[in-house]
C-alpha cells in the first residue's frame, strides 16, 4: 500500500509541476511588461510634487500672465519644458520611482536659486522650474 501512495504522490507531484510551468510560461510569453509598475501620466507625477494644489494653480495663472508667451502652451508642452530643465526624455522618467523623480525635481529647484534662474512675481521669489510646474498644474486641470 506504501508502493501506490507513493506512486500517487509522485503523479499529484508531475501533474501540479506542469501544470505550474504552463502557467509560468504562459505569463513568460507576455514579456516581463506583465510585472511592469504602471505609472500615473508624467504630467501628473510632475504635478504631485506640488503641496498645495489650488495655491500652484493660482501662481501658474500669475505666472502665465506675467510671461505671455506661456499662455499658449499646452500641458504637453510645459511638461517637455520641465523635463529638459532635469536633462530627461519621458521614457527615462517613466523609469524613475516617485521618489527619484521627487529628487531631482528638488536638486533643480536647488539649482535654479544657485544660477540666479529665478523669477520675482509681486514679493514672491521663484525658481524657473517651481514656476513651470505650476503652470503645467494650471494647464493640466484645464484637461
Amino acid at each position: 500500500m506504501t508502493n501506490f501512495q507513493f506512486k500517487s504522490s509522485r503523479r499529484r507531484f508531475f501533474r501540479l509541476s506542469s501544470m505550474t510551468l504552463l502557467t509560468l510560461s504562459a505569463v513568460l510569453q507576455s514579456g516581463c511588461d506583465a510585472f511592469k509598475t504602471e505609472h500615473a501620466p508624467i504630467e501628473q507625477r510632475l504635478i504631485n510634487y506640488l503641496n498645495h494644489l489650488d495655491k500652484a494653480q493660482e501662481i501658474g495663472q500669475i505666472y502665465k500672465s506675467h510671461d505671455s508667451s506661456l499662455k499658449t502652451h499646452s500641458a504637453e508642452q510645459l511638461t517637455n519644458e520641465i523635463l529638459e530643465l532635469l536633462k530627461l526624455d519621458q521614457k527615462e522618467v517613466d523609469r524613475l520611482s516617485d521618489e527619484k523623480l521627487t529628487e531631482l525635481l528638488t536638486k533643480q529647484i536647488r539649482q535654479d536659486f544657485t544660477d540666479e534662474n529665478i523669477v520675482t512675481l509681486g514679493t514672491w521669489v521663484f525658481s524657473k522650474t517651481e514656476l513651470l510646474l505650476c503652470a503645467l498644474a494650471d494647464s493640466y486641470s484645464d484637461i
